[in-house]
């Protein structure tokens, strides 16, 4: 079937007066749709969110470069923006699980900060609701007459019951106590109040899907939050405590992060403060005992110490040995007139005295013997002289080499005692080396503990905010809806569609055809 259009223009021509009454209906419904609507704005704003990137894995960047996915701290930062935890926080400290409507001829207004009346929940009721109620008020001048409906169904409503109240009172309801505040004097008008009171899971649900949090850019920082709504300054206050509770979030998992760090770090300089302590304590305890104050100049010294020994040794051991040879000359019987060499280098001064005595003694003997018999009483009194002195001076020898003997037992002693602090140096010298480094890494340790406590206190002094406020939350002067031109492809498209109505119901009993 063809659409002749030359039929169908004089078909409205002849049913002029049906396209007229379908413009004026028209016109109408598309005013009385407008009426209705309450202006809806949008408020928007936008962040800068710091992230710490420090700790990214260094394949993110190639993994990105490549074109495959790798770690994404802004799209996280966003997730935890628009969380259930940050959005009921948010609804729970501005109220916004009550939402409040005043009749204002053919629209519901919602009322935000200056109400008609406030209707007061407990805290306790909006924890536990699990469902949506509606309180319908309706003020007659003197009394506030509420119909309050709970658990919302498809069409209607599970529970419903109405209440009379004054001023200042408090209502027992079905969904818990409403105490009534009004407003208003008592020559205010009658009006009519529509609330509706969500549970914050719902609550939080609605917000998640009216609020868009999207990226300037793919790869930007920069995060945009914006929501269409009647009420612009409910949600520029929604919006404002959003950023703050996010700010105070990732401010307090930084502050327990640097608290613990910074508790940590104490702890680990009080131990270390105290081994620290402990290992001086050591060292000053080992030196103490092995009378340390130098171990290479007490090396020289302990060196020097048994050399001077060594050679009073060797002294003391050529005198031993020239004592046992004027005692064996002296015991030699066979030549009672042999001499004592004189200068054999004898330190005892009293022995050499009798050397040189007996010497000159038996050179007189000699003497004598040249002119005198062996009988002559002079020279038998100097052979007995002689007996004699020889028998004092073995005498003095053995007290010499008696004292000799004493003495070289006492320097061997003396210089074994050196000799064993000698090879006790390398010992000493590594366990004090031992000490010493155990000292200098606690050092170390101390003073890298004490700079990383530093930095912790100065991180947790001064932190930034993790999302820097680039446009504070604010509502666009234009209008979302209703538009004009909507308003007027409305009317135009219900004029139509009146008027096809009333042609086909004009000229239902003609045929099809005509």
């Amino acid at each position: 079937m063809q659409v002749n259009i030359n039929h169908i223009l004089r078909l409205l021509i002849r049913r002029w007066y049906v396209l007229l009454a379908a413009a004026l209906l028209g016109a109408l419904v598309a005013v009385g749709i407008y009426m209705s609507s309450t202006p809806t704005f949008q408020v928007s704003a936008s962040l800068m969110l710091r992230t710490q990137d420090d700790n990214a894995r260094p394949t993110d960047d190639m993994m990105r470069i490549m074109g495959l996915s790798g770690t994404d701290n802004v799209q996280d930062e966003v997730e935890v923006l628009s969380s259930r935890r940050i959005y009921g926080d948010a609804i729970r400290d501005l109220g916004l699980q009550t939402e409040q409507r005043r009749k204002a001829r053919l629209r519901w207004v919602g009322e935000y900060e200056k109400t008609s009346c406030n209707l007061l929940l407990d805290a306790q009721v909006l924890d536990t609701m699990k469902e949506v109620a509606r309180i319908d008020t309706r003020f007659d001048g003197s009394s506030y007459h509420l119909i309050v409906r709970y658990g919302k169904q498809r069409f209607t409503w599970r529970q419903k019951a109405s209440y009379t109240a004054k001023d200042g009172e408090t209502v027992h309801t079905l969904i818990g106590p409403i105490t009534i505040q009004g407003t208003q004097d008592s020559s205010a008008k009658p009006y009519q109040l529509r609330t509706t009171v969500l549970p914050l899971s719902v609550a939080v649900f609605q917000m998640q899907k009216t609020v868009a949090v999207v990226r300037a850019a793919r790869e930007s920082n920069i995060v945009k939050l914006s929501t269409n709504t009647d009420m612009p300054r409910r949600m520029e206050d929604f919006l404002t405590r959003v950023i703050d509770l996010y700010n105070n979030f990732s401010a307090q998992d930084k502050d327990v992060l640097a608290g613990r760090s910074a508790e940590f770090i104490a702890g680990r300089l009080r131990i270390v403060e105290s081994q620290l302590d402990s290992i001086e304590t050591a060292v000053e305890a080992y030196r103490k005992q092995h009378l340390i104050t130098d171990l290479s100049q007490e090396g020289t010294m302990y060196m020097h110490a048994s050399q001077s020994y060594e050679t009073r040794l060797a002294e003391l051991r050529t005198q031993e040995r020239l004592i046992e040879y004027i005692r064996s000359l002296l015991s030699d019987n066979s030549d009672q007139t042999a001499l004592i060499p004189a200068n054999l280098g004898v330190q005892d001064g009293s022995l050499q005295n009798l050397i040189i005595d007996y010497n000159r003694l038996v050179v007189e003997h000699i003497r004598l013997s040249q002119s005198a018999s062996e009988n002559n009483p002079v020279f038998m009194q100097q052979r007995e002289q002689i007996a004699q002195m020889r028998r004092n001076i073995l005498k003095s020898l053995d007290g010499q080499k008696e004292g000799l003997e004493i003495s070289i037992s006492n320097l061997k002693a003396q210089q074994r005692e050196w000799d064993d602090k000698i090879s006790s140096v390398p010992t000493q010298e590594r366990e004090y080396v031992e000490l010493c480094r155990q000292q200098q890494l606690k050092e170390k340790l101390y003073l890298y503990l004490s700079q990383k406590g530093e930095e912790s206190a100065v991180m947790l002094a001064s932190q930034a905010l993790p999302a820097k406020v680039i446009d504070y939350p604010a509502q666009l002067p234009e209008i979302i809806s209703p538009k004009p031109l909507l308003l007027l492809f409305e009317w135009v498209v219900l004029m139509l569609f009146f008027a096809a109505v009333g042609i086909l119901l004009a000229d239902w009993h003609k045929p099809l055809e005509d």
